[in-house]
């Protein structure tokens, strides 16, 4: 409706962020269970459904590596190798209409190893469905389905 202004909502976010990350420490508490790196991409600032994402799978038994916001593709590989992560998770938000969200989910796809699956999720990631199912992506379709396939990944 327009009646929030643009730092309310920067304000509103901060807050929701630092809850969020509060409970994300003390949910991501099993050191040997299966590691999911979550994130954004570059040029993808609203990291709000990769760090609620990240409490809905930490809470699943998950360990969480949470890198937060505009990650670049490089950083994301190097860590799913370092922890040899059984999973990344993507949240694509604003802006949706980014032309460099295909190539770059391509590229990080083809870094995986055979054994690590490719989440992605957030309002954007519906947007790109057919090129998610092209490259054999896994796409989150709400948070309340995030349980179910993370379960499927164990």
């Amino acid at each position: 409706s327009g009646s929030v202004r643009t730092s309310q909502e920067h304000f509103a976010s901060a807050h929701v962020r630092s809850f969020l990350g509060k409970y994300l420490l003390t949910a991501n508490t099993d050191p040997l269970g299966p590691r999911i790196v979550m994130c954004t991409l570059p040029g993808q600032l609203h990291e709000l459904g990769a760090l609620m994402s990240s409490v809905v799978a930490a809470q699943g038994g998950w360990n969480v590596i949470y890198l937060g916001a505009s990650v670049p593709i490089e950083e994301i590989q190097f860590t799913v190798d370092c922890k040899e992560a059984r999973a990344v998770g993507i949240s694509l938000n604003y802006p949706i209409d980014d032309p460099r969200i295909e190539p770059m989910l391509q590229e990080l796809k083809s870094a995986l190893r055979e054994n690590t699956e490719l989440l992605v999720g957030g309002i954007g990631a519906r947007r790109h469905q057919a090129f998610l199912e092209r490259i054999a992506a896994k796409e989150i379709n709400s948070l309340d389905s995030l349980p179910d396939l993370l379960d499927s990944l164990r």
